[in-house]
């Protein structure tokens, strides 16, 4: 099995997304990076340091897809959370190199996954968690990568995601959302002229730009900019 179009696709876009993120970062000078970022008790370096975390735990992944060994992405929640912690104490300088090295190494090893390999699947939290298909990943790492871009707090925002960036989130909803408590509704990005349902038919409709959907989905805003067939738009379960 070659890779599949749509990983292939969502390759490139991570690839997009990472030349974003590199171009709002490159100039930042040791207080910016060391500046509060928009998630609460996370500093930028504290950002910076899980996306290149997070590039190693995929690359751990891809792994797993080539061996059939049970790799999970980290050792553990802790060490994962410790190793975020570390890295943003260091130098400045040594969180920008890291993170531009970690996605460096990621990109070269998913363009040089076997073509068997793709077939695989792969376990994200450990051989007792859910398995995820190996064509996944590069949409996985893509959407981690926007999304923290946006965390950055460094005037990028989800209306300067790409039209397929945003509908590649919300393709993710009605999977993300399935095992949480919301009621049914049908999400409409208007300026995607596209909906999703989430929970099954039925309920409200949830409306507006795809960007404030984003955000809304994500836990990033209450989505006070979004319109609710019912009259409330609900409180959104967060991404998880």
């Amino acid at each position: 099995m070659t890779a599949p179009e749509s990983a292939l696709s969502d390759l490139a876009l991570m690839r997009a997304a990472t030349v974003r993120l590199r171009a709002s970062i490159d100039s930042l000078d040791a207080a910016a990076i060391t500046a509060p970022s928009l998630l609460p008790g996370w500093t930028r370096a504290h950002v910076l340091s899980h996306l290149a975390r997070n590039a190693d735990g995929m690359r751990n992944l891809l792994l797993s897809a080539r061996t059939g060994a049970p790799i999970g992405m980290y050792p553990s929640r802790p060490l994962r959370d410790a190793d975020i912690d570390a890295g943003a104490t260091r130098d400045p300088v040594l969180v920008l190199l890291d993170v531009h090295a970690a996605a460096e190494r990621l990109a070269f090893d998913m363009a040089a996954l076997p073509d068997d390999a793709w077939a695989a699947t792969v376990s994200p939290f450990g051989p007792d968690g859910p398995r995820l298909a190996a064509p996944a990943l590069p949409g996985l790492r893509m959407r981690e990568v926007e999304a923290h871009h946006v965390d950055l707090g460094l005037g990028y925002t989800f209306a300067d995601s790409p039209r397929a960036m945003a509908e590649s989130f919300l393709n993710q909803l009605p999977s993300r959302f399935a095992q949480t408590d919301l009621a049914p509704i049908t999400v409409t990005a208007t300026d995607l002229h596209r909906s999703w349902t989430v929970g099954g038919d039925g309920g409200p409709t949830i409306e507006g730009r795809s960007s404030d959907l984003l955000a809304w989905a994500l836990g990033r805003a209450p989505g006070s900019e979004l319109t609710a067939s019912d009259g409330s738009v609900p409180v959104s379960p967060g991404w998880g």
